[in-house]
């Protein structure tokens, strides 16, 4: 799959849970507290925009063996449409592609967590007033 099907999984997402890799379980989400949980159309769109990846990463058929430091994982109402695991400060994986992948401009992503109070260095996060 490219970065267009992952789009157009993502792109109906109304609701986005962070969590530690591998906390959550779709099945008794209640049971795991997000480190962060966004609901904003805006916040989600610009989301959206920062796990741009570059294409040509795909084709270095890279993959790490980390299960990531985040997961996010994007809901339309109670459907989980995608979780994507995040190693910062670039790399990206998703389960509909068969490598992990590089993230265009990773910055963008990495600002978009710390604005909302991720540390950058671990899987905490400070609460920040809403953005």
């Amino acid at each position: 799959m490219s970065e267009t099907d992952f789009a157009a999984v993502i792109v109906d997402a109304t609701t986005l849970r962070v969590t530690r890799a591998g906390e959550l379980d779709s099945r008794h989400r209640g049971a795991t507290k997000p480190l962060l949980l966004v609901s904003d159309s805006a916040a989600l769109s610009q989301l959206r925009d920062a796990l741009a990846i570059d294409h040509e990463s795909l084709t270095r058929q890279t993959v790490l063996m980390t299960p990531g430091v985040l997961d996010l994982h994007f809901f339309r109402g109670h459907d989980l449409r995608a979780t994507v695991a995040y190693m910062p400060p670039e790399i990206v994986r998703w389960t509909g592609w068969r490598f992990d992948a590089r993230l265009r401009e990773p910055e963008q992503l990495m600002k978009w967590l710390t604005d909302r109070g991720w540390s950058g260095n671990d899987a905490e996060f400070t609460p920040r007033s809403s953005l």
